[in-house]
């Protein structure tokens, strides 16, 4: 189990050395200011201030434009860029390169800098108004909703997408790094001090926070950029929608062991395995989380209907060619009717016959009829359909297609946080699916009424089933002859019984109000239960 983490310094795990890098390509970056920092810029109340230096809130004198000041020291980190005299500091070129031309939204822009002998000043952008992403969480609570959390991850994997294309390692990333505004919950990626230049060899050097370092580099004393990236990406989100980290020590973070509380969903669980993965291959990559079904949400996908349709299109040709189907296309996760603490099934339905029998209440309503045959499409075989629908005179491959669809379906059950073990079906058609109605139809076309004037008995296993009159299912008394005249006399008789009661407070001189009150929940909803629409 996690443990609430106190904000922290990022750590370096070995001292730096002094080396010099430098960029290629015809980019041209800005030098530092030549002018003194308080010529153009005032100096606001301090921010924050760390190992790293200190943050102050400033302003740019020339319209007032609200910035951040960053004083940072010195080292031996420096890169080499195009167009520049000499080598800068690491952190300023880092920055160089997220915030130019293309820059990222969701990537703090750098704006200027100056050079001095003992430090350098990064003049940055300030949103306002905002707060770390840390402050943020604690401020809801200690952690986030899922929505709120998606509508986060989406933007910071936007930003460490840009950081890549850019050739930066952030190396860094926790929830201490993110700013968001508070108003429209724009999030922004700050503080490269711990960063480096992008490579695809390994790193053997570390700097950033223990708590998100991978388990590689406790094993070997080496990692990669993109697995590091990703598996800081699965601390973050964990944190987010926990409330703690998900490991408290380097024991921890090489064993792997997750235990989420019980308000995470599955998805969301699912995502963040995915990325705590303990060997670097079998971990998602950036672009692997960006199409996770736990961010594909239903309004994702509403508002990118238009670029995915054709996307979608093509998949279904591809699987109507090779009349074969993926399995994640027909898997399910089935949730059980009512499973809602201290909440029934008659609950359930009494709540719906409530909203339709008050509708019935206001003119130009409708009155109608429903009739559920869910559970008639379990009573497909795909081996009798399929025969049939070749006499249809459907194409082969169509049928081939179908068949597929409707077998080796996998399906899990899911009771509040607790998922069941994966079982594939291989008879029935998926319930909620728009084919099930047809396949149903096609499937009895050839059926005839019968008449049996006298029942025939029924055996389940080699026990005779008794047959009775009438039976009590979810609160509702059915007569073999189908009428509602047991039922009608249950519900009168128990009403009856409630009247005593009313009698009883209306003797002890009980307000008209409260008696109304009584009435209404506890007579007048019994009858009107049992009325069918």
């Amino acid at each position: 189990m996690g443990v609430k983490r106190s904000r922290s310094d990022s750590d370096c795990e070995s001292p730096p050395k002094k080396r010099r890098e430098s960029t290629e390509g015809d980019l041209r970056f800005k030098g530092p200011r030549k002018e003194h920092l308080e010529d153009l810029y005032h100096q606001g109340e301090l921010l924050g201030e760390g190992g790293f230096g200190a943050v102050y809130a400033g302003t740019r004198k020339a319209d007032g434009f609200p910035v951040a000041i960053k004083y940072a020291r010195k080292d031996d980190k420096e890169l080499e860029l195009p167009g520049l005299d000499g080598p800068i500091p690491l952190e300023v070129a880092l920055m160089m390169l997220v915030s130019h031309e293309s820059s990222c939204a969701n990537v703090l822009k750098l704006m200027d800098w100056f050079n001095g002998p003992e430090e350098y000043i990064m003049i940055l952008e300030r949103p306002d108004p905002c707060q770390d992403l840390y402050e943020f969480c604690d401020s809801k609570g200690g952690y986030l909703s899922e929505d709120v959390a998606r509508h986060v991850l989406v933007q910071v994997l936007q930003a460490l997408r840009h950081c890549q294309d850019s050739g930066v390692f952030h190396r860094d990333l926790k929830t201490d790094n993110l700013l968001i505004r508070t108003d429209t919950l724009e999030v922004k990626l700050i503080d490269f001090g711990c960063g480096d230049k992008w490579k695809d060899t390994p790193y053997v050097e570390y700097s950033g926070t223990e708590d998100f370092a991978p388990p590689e580099l406790f094993l070997s004393g080496e990692y990669l950029a993109g697995p590091t990236t990703v598996w800081s990406v699965g601390v973050t989100l964990y944190e987010l929608v926990c409330g703690y980290l998900p490991f408290r020590n380097k024991r921890a973070i090489i064993s792997g062991y997750l235990i989420f509380p019980s308000w995470v969903s599955p998805d969301c669980c699912s995502l963040i395995r995915q990325c705590l993965r303990r060997k670097v291959a079998d971990r998602l990559t950036l672009e692997q989380i960006q199409v996770h079904p736990w961010l594909l949400q239903t309004k994702v996908l509403r508002a990118c209907a238009d670029q995915l349709s054709q996307v979608f299109t093509i998949i279904f040709n591809l699987s109507l060619t090779h009349a074969t189907i993926s399995a994640c296309l027909k898997s399910a996760t089935i949730i059980p009717f009512a499973c809602r603490t201290n909440r029934s099934t008659e609950d359930a339905i009494a709540i719906a016959l409530h909203i339709v029998l008050s509708h019935l209440d206001h003119r130009e309503s409708y009155r109608m009829l429903f009739i559920d045959l869910s559970s008639t499409f379990n009573t497909i075989i795909p081996d009798i359909l399929i025969p049939k629908l070749h006499n249809l005179g459907l194409p082969p491959l169509t049928c081939s297609w179908i068949k597929d669809f409707l077998t080796s379906r996998p399906q899990i059950v899911r009771l509040g946080p607790h998922l069941s073990s994966t079982r594939a079906l291989s008879t029935g058609s998926p319930q909620g699916c728009v084919l099930s109605p047809l396949l149903y139809t096609l499937y009895t076309s050839d059926c005839r009424t019968a008449h049996f004037p006298d029942p025939l008995p029924l055996h389940i296993k080699g026990d005779c089933v008794e047959r009775v009159q009438t039976f009590t299912f979810l609160g509702t008394t059915i007569s073999s002859d189908l009428s509602w005249t047991e039922n009608i006399t249950v519900a009168i008789k128990k009403a009856q019984q409630h009247l005593h009661f009313l009698r009883v407070l209306r003797k002890n001189n009980i307000s008209e109000k409260l008696l109304v009150t009584f009435y209404c929940s506890t007579i007048e909803s019994i009858l009107t239960y049992c009325i069918t629409v």
